[in-house]
């Protein structure tokens, strides 16, 4: 632009002098041709006879001219140069705001007023970068609105939009400076942290569930409110109110029905969990989609349970994951103990120096050895009551349908070995082929030590699960007659060791209130 300037100066004063010095030219011509036709002589052609025409106050009126004509064409092109040029800055001043406001509604989300799905994507490709070339973290959080469904078809989709709005208030405010939030679609948010390791992630998603949890949306139109003390979520138009049945929020009343505001939050680190952006968002969106089903408004960010069920997605044994997700809508117990046993069995081979291969190879048995309840009756397996005689063998009839469902999957030899015998005794008491001692494969034998303590450690619907120190006694004591005695010692020496819970133990929900089937007590 300055280029432009300057040359567009230089243009002018090259014009203005041409244009004065033929002016100036012209004038003192005119003068001439004047004075020889009033003194009745010939046009002079010579400069001395131009000379001898032009006497000195003559002269001297002829200068006065020029001047006078060479200041009026210099002023009148100044004048024309700057009229252009204030006309010409002010359109150009005009469309760079224009273009300005149409990238940002590109880039905005009209809804919410925050960065739209392509601004996310386009500012999380520039962040990756920095943070490499930083050496520092950077979490993906996800934010999903539960039961935003439920509020559209209940309230209308005006209360949808106006919870959506919350939300993306709420993130504003919890945001840093570095930080980028925006909308990512329908009901989803993400929230990008520049620097944020897993500690980080929580604690910023932890931060906005509080205050949505806190903030509560009336069903008559713009009178939500949020607890004293918070600056208010809305536009200038909203107004501060308080829950239904006349309580009170900082001098407010909600005339009406008063909704409450929950969500669920996902989040992945960077490079801790992948490297590419778009794989970031998928584990982000694999621990929300986690999150939600395990009640919702929580947060969760990406473990290692999650990477080895991700993998599994991606490799041959995707459609069996599938199956333990089928079976996880039956049976919500199933997920969450085989998710246990895959952590506890991996550990136990740690603990036994077992090469890395093959502790995958048990963390893919252990969610994988229960796949087989995807064939066991609803009916059996929701029972409340104790099972009869036939039901329980229909119940142990699911290791040999696990069998059958793993064994069409290519490289699964030492998976099947775990899967089929984890219900073998070092007795010979067991099945489903009976054997005992050495003959059961290993990985069947550390597998059934890792399922029998995750069942007798987690809660069921009809009794509460025993506490650490109660299921190591009961594995001592059925060590040499259900369990192999050289696997139980050391898992046990292991376990004693641990300061808290045991790595990969998980809480039911709540929620999770309907009776479990046969399967967890034949587990048991």
């Amino acid at each position: 632009m300055a280029r432009f300037t300057a040359l567009s100066v230089l243009v002018t004063v090259a014009i203005a002098a041409l244009a004065a010095w033929g002016m100036r030219a012209q004038v003192e011509a005119y003068v001439i041709a004047e004075t020889a036709r009033e003194a009745g002589v010939p046009f002079p052609h010579s400069a001395a006879e131009r000379a001898a025409l032009l006497t000195p106050p003559l002269a001297a009126h002829v200068n006065e001219m020029q001047q006078f004509i060479v200041a009026s064409v210099v002023g009148g092109f100044a004048v024309l140069y700057l009229t252009l040029f204030v006309v010409v800055r002010g359109a150009a001043l005009q469309l760079a705001r224009q273009n300005a406001a149409l990238r940002d509604m590109v880039n905005r989300d009209v809804l919410t007023g925050i960065a739209n799905h392509r601004a996310l994507l386009a500012r999380l490709n520039g962040e990756l970068p920095r943070a490499t070339h930083a050496r520092q973290p950077l979490s993906v959080v996800l934010f999903d609105v539960d039961q935003f469904k439920l509020l559209n078809d209940t309230h209308g989709h005006p209360a949808g939009d106006r919870a959506l709005r919350l939300v993306a208030r709420a993130l504003r405010r919890e945001a840093r400076e570095t930080d980028t939030v925006g909308r990512y679609g329908g009901d989803e948010f993400m929230a990008i942290l520049p620097g944020a390791d897993a500690a980080g992630a929580q604690e910023f998603a932890g931060r906005v569930l509080a205050t949505l949890s806190q903030t509560h949306m009336c069903a008559a139109p713009e009178v939500d409110f949020e607890p004293a003390g918070h600056e208010s979520l809305l536009d200038g138009a909203g107004h501060a109110g308080s829950t239904g049945g006349g309580a009170a929020d900082g001098g407010h009343r909600c005339e009406g029905e008063a909704i409450p505001l929950s969500a669920s939050a996902g989040g992945a680190i960077y490079p801790l969990d992948s490297a590419l952006p778009l794989e970031l968002i998928a584990l982000a969106d694999r621990a929300l989609s986690d999150g939600k089903r395990l009640g919702g408004g929580r947060v969760e960010v990406v473990n290692q349970t999650l990477r080895d069920s991700l993998a599994l997605q991606d490799s041959s044994f995707g459609v069996l994951d599938g199956l333990v997700t089928a079976v996880d809508a039956k049976d919500r117990y199933t997920r969450t103990h085989s998710e246990h046993v895959a952590s506890l069995a991996a550990r136990l081979a740690e603990e036994l120096g077992l090469p890395i291969a093959t502790r995958d190879t048990l963390r893919t048995a252990g969610l994988l050895h229960d796949v087989g309840k995807i064939g066991i009756p609803d009916r059996i397996l929701r029972k409340p009551g104790r099972l009869t005689d036939e039901e329980r063998r229909i119940v142990q009839q699911h290791v040999k349908l696990s069998e059958m469902i793993i064994q069409g999957i290519p490289r699964v030899e030492d998976v099947l070995d775990a899967v089929i015998h984890h219900h073998e005794r070092w007795d010979g008491g067991g099945y489903s082929r009976g054997l005992a001692g050495e003959r059961i494969p290993l990985l069947g034998r550390i597998l059934a030590i890792a399922d029998a303590y995750s069942a007798m450690t987690l809660d069921r619907p009809y009794r509460k699960g025993l506490s650490g120190a109660e299921a190591l006694a009961g594995l001592e004591r059925g060590s040499g007659a259900q369990f192999d005695p050289s696997l139980v010692a050391p898992f046990v020496g292991w376990a004693r060791q641990q300061a808290g819970p045991l790595p990969g133990v998980p809480a039911l929900p709540a929620a999770v209130a309907t009776p479990l089937a046969a399967a967890a007590r034949a587990a048991a």
